[in-house]
């Protein structure tokens, strides 16, 4: 077995398992959670293994007629704050290492969220030198995070 395939091992088995799907499938997926079996994993691995197909034929189709970059480029999450609070955001998570353990660039950084977020950032310089020569409260959007994200414990905790 070992070096080997498991579907090589387990053709028989994937084939009465399709068999029983087809005829019966509500009976597929009701199941005892005190009561499993080797067969269940097997199961799952059929299952899963046939939806990672049916994704990888989808992603495939999309490459070859050219939706694929426009699915990418197309974000639901769009930055609605001030782009200043963005900048200064990702400034923070920069410096702290976050991406790529601290091997990416500012620029590169900046880029991926402008494409994320649909956002943009081109003049990141001239806001984080804003931010810098900032006389209080020199991390305003950050500290108005925390605060936010402390008030919801407090309130949650209730």
């Amino acid at each position: 077995m070992k070096g080997t395939c498991y579907w090589s091992h387990n053709r028989s088995q994937d084939k009465r398992v399709r068999c029983y799907c087809r005829y019966r499938p509500d009976h597929l997926y009701s199941f005892d959670e005190g009561f499993t079996t080797f067969y269940d994993h097997q199961v799952a691995t059929i299952i899963s293994n046939d939806e990672l197909v049916d994704f990888l034929m989808v992603g495939i189709k999309a490459l070859e007629t050219g939706q694929e970059r426009e699915r990418i480029g197309k974000s639901r999450l769009k930055w609605t704050a001030p782009k200043v609070a963005l900048v200064e955001l990702i400034y923070a998570l920069h410096h702290s290492r976050c991406f790529n353990t601290g091997t990416l660039g500012l620029g590169e950084t900046m880029k991926a969220f402008e494409d994320m977020l649909e956002v943009d950032l081109q003049n990141f310089h001239k806001v984080l030198t804003e931010i810098r020569a900032r006389k209080v409260n020199r991390t305003k959007f950050l500290q108005q995070l925390q605060n936010n994200l402390e008030q919801l414990f407090l309130d949650t905790d209730l």
